[in-house]
């Protein structure tokens, strides 16, 4: 779950996660304790393997659970 967390402290095994084998897995997560701009401030330190990584867990794993797609 990453929205326990602000992203400068997310779990290495979350990150590691993300850019194995859960690249598709995992959406981003936020909570009313944790602003969500300064959350995408920390977002751009988080090591994410390439930017399809990153697009997944920032926007592209929510559409396709949410069928959102094709709306």
């Amino acid at each position: 779950m990453t929205s326990a967390f602000a992203p400068s402290h997310y779990p290495q095994e979350i990150i590691h996660y993300l850019n194995t084998r859960g690249t598709d897995k995992v959406m981003v997560a936020t909570s009313s304790l944790i602003p969500q701009s300064k959350a995408m401030v920390e977002m751009k330190a988080i090591p994410f393997k390439n930017e399809d990584v990153r697009r997944n867990f920032l926007r592209e794993n929510a559409l396709k659970l949410y069928d959102w797609e094709n709306k």
